[in-house]
């Protein structure tokens, strides 16, 4: 949860807010107070009250940069409507604005015209003249990219700062060293910021998420366990912790984090939590809670075909190769040609179930979409040091 959410000014402001809907009292919030409440709104899965609220905003601060961004991005990742946040970015009057710059440039990561959103961030980037102003604009462009998963534009823009020695500029860099899988450099930093600043923990919990990916799950737990004893209720902290337990097999204690993040985010899409509960469920044969979770994680995903495969991935871990088989040859059937996700389950599933055409059919398409899951999952079948490329004309070690 947004630590702001928490606050006695923010409480106050929500409080002020909803007296002023119900005619109870006289008084004034202005437009960015007024956003806020929007996207706590959004954050309680509050739809209807979050967008009466941003047409209420709107429409008493019209051209406002706050409210009319949160509602294209709305359209644009909510409602899928491109040529809607377009024409809402039109009634932005002031274009100088960074978060109007962002939003333009979302629309068109939107269609998959990266450079072209580089190349209209950039125009603005020109126009300055301050140093201290290129540091903070590069620096806060880069932090923009790395959330849409842009490394190469992240470094970059992060190459254009000057004074490397900010707080936001290590912790940018950081989390570019944890996107190119630099992990130990990237802890190195967060270590040093935190030996600075012990109480910060959203600085813990990128280290956790470093650590999770650089497979130091005992390191992780810790991490979180820092990131909770500085707020109990830090939801991503919660769920740092539960994927490292998970990781480590300690189902019990994983459960225990999973649902605590489950009742502190109720809201929003939990997809992924809820397919893992379900698994940790299944794994205790209590096979009829477990449905309830898969069931539940696929009705709120917001990516279905991608959370059947993942709810096929757990039935086959816990030994339930039928029914796997079933789900994936379903799902990967009906996907587009670029799918890659499965494929190396499916040909597991097919060779443990002495499907042996089938086997040979989803193995080449595994090796080629999918390699590094093709090892994972078949990696033992061939002789040890095989390439993935190699297995479709490798003899198998044996055939079940």
């Amino acid at each position: 949860m947004n630590k702001y959410y928490q606050t006695e000014k923010f409480k106050a402001i929500l409080n002020t807010y909803e007296e002023l809907q119900q005619g109870n009292i006289g008084g004034f919030l202005d437009a960015e107070e007024l956003t806020d409440i929007a996207e706590y709104y959004h954050y309680k899965g509050m739809m209807k009250e979050m967008m009466d609220t941003l047409n209420y905003t709107i429409n008493i601060f019209p051209g406002a940069v706050a409210p009319i961004v949160l509602k294209a991005r709305v359209e644009l990742f909510h409602n899928h409507n491109l040529k809607a946040a377009q024409n809402l970015a039109e009634e932005v009057e002031d274009t100088n604005d960074m978060e109007y710059i962002y939003l333009m440039a979302e629309t068109l990561l939107y269609q998959d015209k990266a450079s072209e959103a580089n190349a209209f961030i950039n125009e603005h980037y020109s126009q300055l003249s301050d140093n201290a102003e290129r540091d903070e604009y590069a620096t806060e462009v880069a932090s923009f990219f790395l959330d849409y998963s842009k490394p190469e534009l992240a470094k970059r823009w992060l190459d254009k700062v000057m004074k490397k020695d900010t707080d936001y500029y290590k912790e940018t860099n950081a989390r570019l060293l944890k996107e190119e899988g630099k992990y130990e450099e990237s802890e190195d930093i967060y270590n040093h910021l935190l030996d600075n600043n012990p109480y910060a923990s959203e600085y813990w919990n990128e280290l956790a998420q470093s650590q999770i990916l650089h497979k130091d799950y005992n390191g992780a737990v810790t991490s979180s366990e820092y990131a909770i004893a500085i707020n109990p209720e830090d939801d991503d902290a919660i769920l740092n912790k539960a994927t490292a337990l998970f990781a480590l097999n300690n189902y019990e204690e994983a459960l225990k984090y999973y649902l605590r993040y489950k009742e502190l985010v109720p809201f929003g899409d939990t997809s992924s939590v809820d397919i893992t509960i379900g698994h940790i469920l299944l794994s205790m044969e209590d096979e009829e809670k477990a449905k309830e979770y898969f069931e539940h994680g696929y009705m709120i995903s917001e990516d279905k075909p991608t959370t059947m495969i993942h709810i096929a991935i757990s039935t086959f871990e816990n030994g339930y190769t039928s029914y796997a088989y079933d789900i994936l040859k379903t799902i990967i059937g009906n996907c587009e040609e670029k799918w890659k996700l499965g494929y190396g389950y499916l040909a597991r599933c097919c060779y443990e179930l002495m499907k042996e055409d089938e086997f040979k059919k989803y193995l080449a398409i595994a090796v080629e979409r999918n390699p590094e899951e093709s090892t994972d999952l078949l990696g033992d079948l061939f002789p040890e040091g095989t390439e993935p490329k190699d297995y479709p004309t490798t003899p198998l070690l044996e055939f079940i």
